[in-house]
């Protein structure tokens, strides 16, 4: 025979035990009740309460155990029950080991069935047991176990309530002996009603209030003159106070007392409590009531709790009974105690079988220590809320897997807050998931073809630029020649402008390309708001004079640089600008730019008085390839993407563009951006103090033989020394067999490419310890990515073809200066062009206006004063530099010198606004790169 161990915590349980003052007591009927309830649903002839002494086993209450109350603890079965959290159940005693040759079993009353459920107090002591016993084997179903264990809980809250009303007995029995026995005066029952901390009152023979406690007055919010001599029944609800009337109150004075009545109470402000109310009557001689003493006990927390566990319990059964998710409920050991029906649905099993079956060895061993690391760390109240979401892989009865999200809920004592169980919601996403990944693939797909088509872009801007920049390398040659009949040089002029449109249109295409494509970076560097705006009307100057339109620029709000990207802004105002000047025939153009601290927005804005846009069209005008009538397109032509690509940059700087215009009458198009206002000018580059051109030795790696013969007749025209190869491999065999200031590297190349052999020389002269030779990569692209592949391959510049021819001079001396180490930083790439050196364009126009003698002489003057001034710039007080800077800007901006007049505007506003510390070397190198522009200029041009 099997003896069962006393619990580690015995001499504990004892003492909870004896605490409940219940062992060796008369009968009650509610504890037989249960038994009774037991010994019905789980079909069996005996039922028992037992609580477990020391020794013995004592009876509380039985059915079918006629004249015994006890029985020794060694041979129960109890004994073992109480040493588990479950139900303790066996089948056949005969058949199990453990307990065949007990007592019991082999004698009278030969059990060979028994089922017991542990009476857990709140302390967390187990008592006693509810236990099923019976003389033929037999097994409890789900519902009976659940039954069983459920009375067992009933059974230690009756046993627990029973303690409670004892000790409020006691306490009402002691203090009815006590004011017996001190006969004490009103006064003092006065005393002893205001001093207690429990809710009391005392009431007439009628039934009004004689004396209330403190602690009644503070619960109810009444003062106490408030409520002497009014009815206590006043202070109930109305069916709490019928109650009263009709049935409690008469038969308080007719037996003087009453135990635990329940009422509702209502306060002042109308809140609602649950009590009880115990009282005993105080009597004259006669046996009539002269006044009463009842004690007041608060269980509104208490009720409200119960009636919450019952609501719970039933929208839980209702909602597991009924929800197409499946509902489970978990022990703190993670076994399942109730699994929904929604599982025969979901995973194929009956309810009984998912309770046979350990999560361990259902769920994805993948899945499986997450998963069980998270209800872990649910029952150890370690995640907020209780609460706790996870994703995982059940296996279903079929044998696949099914993706279930499963959200868990801990489970509290409402009394003591100790964990109970978890209940977990189970929902299949396995077509979430499929969805999911079928989105994701989709998504993949939609990234290779956008590459696809970014390589594709890239590929047809290579053939488109590449026989275009032949075309308009040609036509410069031939316009480079002085003997050229005037009316040929206007063909030429016809020709080109053609071929620039030609190359407006495929920029177009590229650009919203690469916005759609996500490509489109946008910058945020300093910028001049006043020089921006006045560059664009200089750029459509010549235009609006040949159609005799009147040009303004104007610039409000402050001449504080601004942080933004001048290229993209530059675009969108060039493109506005060009399209007033294009479809205005009389009249004006006005472009502004207007910036707001306060707000710190910009808004640019082109007015013109041209032939203005229907209201029908003008929602349509910035969608891509719309303009606003088929006869627009044929008469001025255009692809219709220009203002879609300025919605679209618009858009990207985190600003909107918009139009008002009038039929007939004009447009004024408009831009809105925010910008903040730049701490400090853009840092500008430094050119060496003795830059001047003289003859190069390039190297010039291209395969296309037009391009080949018009980069190296332009060259030559310079003076340099070209020499020319065909392919990657001969560039790095030419390097290692010569000497080159420079390198003309085509990125598209035959045997190999340009990135390739640049990589190749760069490692070459690392190994080596050869001087670097500036790179300068050449390509028909316009793609972002081939400018980041040209600088990662070791190029020191992008140059986008058409080339031009300008900036690749002054790009080819700044790289070569840079080499020699009289520059801080090498040139600026094309990709982030800033101001140029010197831009022809002005200076060719003004040589036109003023003719070329006089030109030259005041060309020579101005560089000269530039030379002689470098050397004091270093001495000048900040007024000085300033009026320095002042007189400077409007020279260089008459001779083209863009950046030198953008620096010396910069320097001026700096000092102006408190100093500029970089002053004066920052004007420095900005003369020393106009200098080295002028100076590579061949005199014909100058002069």
């Amino acid at each position: 025979m099997l003896l069962a161990p006393k619990p580690a915590n015995e001499r504990d349980r004892l003492q909870a035990l004896l605490t409940l003052q219940v062992l060796d007591t008369a009968s009650e009927d509610e504890f037989e009740a249960l038994v009774r309830a037991a010994s019905v649903v789980c079909g069996t002839p005996i039922s028992l309460l037992t609580l477990i002494d020391s020794e013995r086993l004592w009876f509380k209450a039985k059915i079918g155990f006629a004249g015994r109350t006890e029985a020794p603890r060694e041979t129960s079965f109890c004994a073992h029950a109480i040493l588990r959290d479950g139900i303790f159940e066996i089948p056949d005693t005969s058949l199990d080991p453990r307990f065949a040759d007990n007592p019991v079993v082999e004698n009278d009353p030969k059990i060979r069935f028994y089922a017991g459920a542990p009476i857990r107090l709140s302390s967390g002591h187990q008592v006693g047991v509810v236990c099923v016993v019976d003389q033929q084997p037999r097994k409890l179903d789900d519902n009976q176990r659940e039954v069983l264990r459920c009375l067992a809980i009933t059974a230690a809250k009756m046993l627990e309530c029973r303690r409670a009303f004892i000790a409020q007995n006691q306490i009402a029995a002691t203090l009815q002996t006590t004011l017996r026995e001190l006969a004490v005066s009103k006064d003092q029952l006065r005393h002893l009603y205001e001093a207690t901390p429990a809710m009391m009152h005392s009431i007439d023979a009628e039934g009004r209030l004689l004396m209330v406690s403190d602690a009644w007055l503070a619960k109810l919010g009444h003062a106490r003159d408030e409520v002497i001599g009014r009815l206590s029944t006043d202070f109930l609800t109305e069916a709490s106070r019928d109650y009263a009337r009709a049935v409690v109150l008469p038969a308080f004075f007719k037996t003087g007392q009453c135990e635990r009545i329940e009422y509702q109470m209502v306060g002042r402000d109308g809140a609602l409590f649950d009590v009880l109310v115990s009282a005993i009557a105080e009597r004259d001689g006669a046996g009539q009531t002269l006044r009463s003493l009842a004690v007041i006990e608060d269980v509104t927390a208490r009720r409200r709790a119960e009636r919450d566990l019952r609501a719970s319990e039933a929208r839980y059964r209702m909602l597991a009974d009924s929800t197409n998710d499946v509902i489970t409920q978990l022990d703190l050991k993670l076994d399942r105690r109730y699994v929904s029906p929604a599982c025969r649905g979901m995973l194929g099993y009956e309810p009984d079988e998912m309770l046979r079956i350990t999560l361990a060895a259902q769920i994805h061993p993948d899945d499986e220590l997450q998963a069980r690391k998270t209800m872990e760390l649910l029952i150890a109240g370690s995640l907020p809320g209780d609460r706790a979401m996870t994703t995982s892989r059940l296996r279903h009865k079929q044998g696949h897997w099914v993706w279930l999200e499963a959200g868990m809920t801990l489970v509290r004592d409402p009394d003591t807050g100790a964990p109970l169980h978890l209940i977990c919601s189970l929902r299949d996403i396995s077509e979430r998931r499929r969805v999911a990944q079928d989105l994701e693939q989709a998504r993949l797909a939609a990234e290779r073809a956008a590459w696809s088509k970014a390589e594709f872009l890239a590929n047809m801007s290579h053939e488109l630029r590449t026989p275009l920049t032949g075309i308009l390398g040609i036509h410069d040659l031939m316009r480079s020649d002085p003997t050229l009949a005037p009316h040929h040089r206007r063909s030429l002029g016809l020709a080109c402008e053609a071929g620039q449109s030609l190359m407006a249109i495929i920029n177009d295409v590229l650009d919203f390309s690469k916005i759609e494509a996500g490509q489109l970076t946008i910058e945020t560097v300093p910028f001049d708001l006043a020089s921006l705006v006045e560059a664009c009307r200089d750029f459509v100057n010549e235009d609006a004079q040949q159609k005799g339109l009147r040009l303004e620029a104007r610039v409000t709000g402050g001449t504080a640089a601004l942080l933004g990207d001048p290229i993209r802004l530059r675009q969108i105002l060039l493109n506005l600008l060009t399209n007033a000047v294009k479809f205005t025939e009389r009249g004006s153009v006005i472009v502004e730019g207007r910036y707001r601290p306060e707000t710190a927005r910009l808004r640019l804005s082109v007015s013109d008085t041209g032939i203005g846009i229907g209201p029908g069209q003008v929602a349509s005008i910035f969608e891509r390839f719309s303009q606003a009538d088929g006869s627009i397109t044929r008469r001025y032509g255009g692809t219709g993407l220009g203002l879609a690509i300025c919605k679209r940059l618009a858009e990207l700087m985190g600003g909107t563009i918009g139009v008002v215009s009038d039929l007939g009458r004009g447009s004024t198009f408009f831009v809105e951006l925010p910008l903040s206002v730049s701490e400090a000018a853009a840092t500008r580059q430094v050119a060496p103090a003795e830059a001047t051109s003289g003859p190069r030795r390039v190297l010039l790696a291209e395969d296309n033989p037009l391009n080949q013969m018009i980069i190296t007749d332009m060259l030559r025209q310079r003076g340099h020394t070209v020499t020319v190869v065909g392919d990657g491999q001969a560039a790095i065999a030419a390097m290692e067999g010569g000497v080159f200031d420079v390198v003309l590297m085509d990125v598209q190349m035959p045997v190999l490419d340009g990135f390739s052999a640049t990589r190749a020389i760069r490692a070459a002269q690392a190994a080596s310890g050869h001087v670097r030779t500036p790179i300068v990569g050449l390509t028909a692209s316009a793609m972002h990515e081939d400018r980041e592949r040209c600088r990662d391959a070791g190029m020191d510049v992008h140059v986008a073809k058409p080339i031009e021819w300008h900036r690749l001079f002054a790009t080819i001396e700044e790289l070569i200066y840079a080499a020699r180490g009289t520059v801080e930083t090498p040139a600026a790439t094309a990709a982030a062009p800033g101001p140029l050196a010197l831009d022809i364009d002005v200076l060719h126009a003004l040589r036109e206006v003023i003719g070329a003698e006089r030109f030259a002489i005041m060309l020579d003057a101005f560089v000269l004063e530039l030379q002689q001034r470098i050397v004091e710039l270093d001495h000048m007080a900040d007024p000085d530099l300033a009026g320095l800077a002042h007189g400077w800007t409007s020279m260089a901006g008459h001779f083209g010198f863009t950046e030198l007049q953008q620096v010396c505007g910069d320097v001026e506003i700096a000092i102006r606004r408190g100093g500029c510390p970089r002053g004066s070397g920052l004007l420095q190198s900005a003369a020393r790169r106009a200098i080295a522009a002028a100076a590579s200029l061949p005199r014909s041009k100058a002069a």
